[in-house]
């Protein structure tokens, strides 16, 4: 995994909790989707979110100091 971006990284992690939380749909005895399931669907995009933005914020300060 040494080729992926950090925000790459970050994706496929959200993809993969996305697909723990929902792995239940589509089966024949597929349940509601209930609140707990959402919550962890806002945790995961939360956590997706604060990573991009966290892996944005270090490229420009590593841009500035390579410009200095």
């Amino acid at each position: 995994m040494d080729d992926y971006t950090p925000n790459e990284l970050a994706y496929l992690d959200l993809i993969n909790d996305i697909s723990k939380t929902f792995c239940f749909v589509g089966e024949e005895w597929e349940p509601a989707i209930c609140d707990g399931d959402m919550k962890s669907l806002d945790k995961a995009v939360k956590n997706f979110k604060l990573r991009v933005w966290d892996n944005q914020q270090k490229d420009n300060a590593q841009k500035f100091v390579e410009e200095l």
